[in-house]
């Protein structure tokens, strides 16, 4: 130390004198009474023979939380009878990984839903037919609900790492219905999609969905009636026309099964409630004669939503979505294949799938396009809530190459939502509509709270 008692200053020199680097030699996992051992070590960013990194201990304990397999995890280096190797020692304390809820909900678009779920987020399907079979790594996950509008069955298994790269395998065997106030749709098939991360952020998609469809209960007059006869004459109703075919011929079975690609990558900082990043997701989709599907159909989708934290912790979220779908084949493209917009998770302020192409009688028939986006500015009061102002804007087309941008409907309104629990309450009224069964509608009010 040089010291200065006139400019009060002290001088400090540092004699540095490098160690001998010292390598990984051995790994040992403590404490894993359940979960195996490779499920662990795949997750490591550090394994025998690299270099003692401290960055990347650091990485490998931050990856193990994050599988949400263990209560506290400790990775500590330990001396062995060579100055240049050191072992690594992970002490870990299991918690349970099985999920069983009971819950119900209840919104203006599905009104009253119950629903029971069985999960368990550290499966393992080698061991089935042992008890328990858990500690692989994968996750299963039983789900069925009830309401009064919705049935859903849904059996679903993910395997992280496929073919041990790291590919995540995602099946699903599913079974539900819905009441339309039109019609009334079944769906029951499985799904096979494999996920595939890029660089940074990005991640890749294919999969193939099977899928039966069973479209009934249709709200229109039978299907050729007999204009011969005299009690019918002129009085018989005007029959809703779909691209020359009447809404009833929509009623039957259908195979839709597709091939799905998807590009998607995510910066937010948080899932649920973000304040900055973005997120973009490019799908399409193509149904074929060759997958066994009914028709011929190209579908492309592009999302993406940026959020910008402003004045006073307020956050700025933007969101869009460009849709299209084209029948190839030029055979009429099925109800359940074409776009709808209307109602809380598309344009606030308009009922539920009410924007878009409708039949004679005023009921909504969908399009071949469609163009949704939204501008809020959300602020949060305490810790507890967020309230927020919208603006939404958007459209759907009857054909694929009518999208207009100068043609949109548009709302306005203001919400909140909790943070703790799952409710969200909204009211939007229409500032701008460009579709005549649409003139004159007041606002609407969409809510929805469920576990």
């Amino acid at each position: 130390h040089d010291r200065n008692a006139v400019d009060h200053t002290v001088v400090v020199t540092y004699r540095i004198r490098e160690g001998i680097p010292s390598r990984i030699r051995d790994i040992y996992i403590v404490g894993n009474e359940i979960t195996r051992d490779y499920v662990i070590r795949r997750e490591l960013a550090i394994q025998p023979g690299d270099l003692g990194d401290p960055s990347r201990i650091r990485t490998s304990e931050k990856r193990l939380s994050q599988l949400n397999y263990f209560e506290t995890i400790e990775i500590s280096p330990m001396a062995t009878e060579r100055d240049d190797l050191k072992d690594l020692r992970i002490q870990l304390a299991e918690k349970r990984t099985g999920v069983f809820s009971v819950g119900a909900g209840f919104s203006t678009e599905d009104s009253v839903v119950g629903f029971v779920e069985l999960a368990e987020n550290n499966f393992d399907i080698s061991r089935l037919f042992d008890w328990p079979p858990k500690g692989g790594g994968q996750r299963m996950r039983l789900r069925t609900s009830l309401g009064t509008k919705t049935t859903d069955f849904r059996l679903d298994f993910t395997e992280p790492w496929f073919l041990d790269r790291r590919l995540r395998l995602n099946v699903e065997l599913f079974s539900g219905s819905r009441s339309y106030d039109e019609y009334d749709q079944s769906d029951m098939g499985l799904g096979v999609t494999v996920t595939r991360p890029l660089e940074t952020f990005w991640r890749q998609s294919v999969g193939f969905r099977l899928d039966r469809v069973d479209l009934s209960n249709f709200d229109s007059p039978p299907k050729t009636p007999d204009y011969s006869d005299p009690s019918i004459g002129s009085t018989w109703p005007v029959i809703p026309m779909v691209e020359d075919r009447t809404l009833i011929d929509e009623e039957g079975s259908y195979w839709a099964n597709r091939l799905t690609f998807g590009l998607s990558r995510d910066t937010r900082d948080d899932f649920m409630y973000a304040r900055h990043g973005s997120s973009v997701n490019l799908g399409a989709e193509l149904e074929s004669p060759l997958l066994g599907s009914y028709s011929n159909i190209v579908r492309l989708d592009a999302r993406g939503s940026k959020f910008i934290p402003v004045f006073q912790r307020s956050v700025l979220r933007l969101r869009g979505q460009m849709s299209i779908a084209d029948d190839v084949s030029g055979e009429p493209m099925a109800i359940f294949d074409r776009y709808f917009a209307g109602g809380a998770s598309s344009l606030r302020g308009f009922n539920f799938r009410d924007v878009g192409p409708v039949d004679a009688g005023d009921n909504p028939i969908g399009g071949k396009s469609r163009l949704l986006t939204t501008a809020e500015l959300a602020r949060p009061v305490g810790d507890f809530m967020y309230v927020h102002i919208f603006l939404d804007a958007g459209n759907v087309w009857a054909d694929t190459l009518d999208v207009d941008p100068t043609d949109l409907n548009a709302s306005v309104g203001v919400g909140l939502q909790l943070i703790a629990l799952p409710l969200r309450l909204e009211y939007g009224f229409p500032i701008i509509t460009n579709w005549d069964h649409l003139d004159g509608r007041g606002g609407q009010i969409h809510f929805n709270i469920g576990y």
